[in-house]
């Protein structure tokens, strides 16, 4: 799955518009979790291989639920409309309203 929306990049204003969730990280203890997003200038950089023009960590305050992979989580917290205060990361409001693709 992959997240697509035009995005520019904070360290060289390059705009990347094909997003992947790369990894999940869950902590119990403080139920929370991160997930680390990977950016790509458009799908077919990424499916040639190419690397991500960047990659940040977008945190939420509270964990998946069992019957709910990991990454289905994330992706659809990170483009979840702005009033889910779930995560504390300033960067995610660029992702708001995007579209999930396969």
């Amino acid at each position: 799955m992959s997240i697509i929306i035009d995005y520019v990049t904070p360290g060289t204003g390059a705009t990347a518009a094909f997003h992947v969730v790369q990894q999940v990280t869950i902590d119990y203890r403080n139920s929370r979790c991160a997930a680390q997003l990977e950016s790509f200038v458009s799908k077919e950089t990424f499916d040639n291989g190419k690397q991500p023009v960047f990659s940040q960590s977008i945190e939420f305050t509270e964990l998946p639920t069992a019957d709910l992979d990991p990454r289905a989580y994330a992706e659809q917290k990170i483009v979840a409309p702005a009033d889910d205060k779930t995560s504390p990361t300033i960067a995610r409001q660029y992702f708001i309203g995007a579209e999930i693709a396969e």
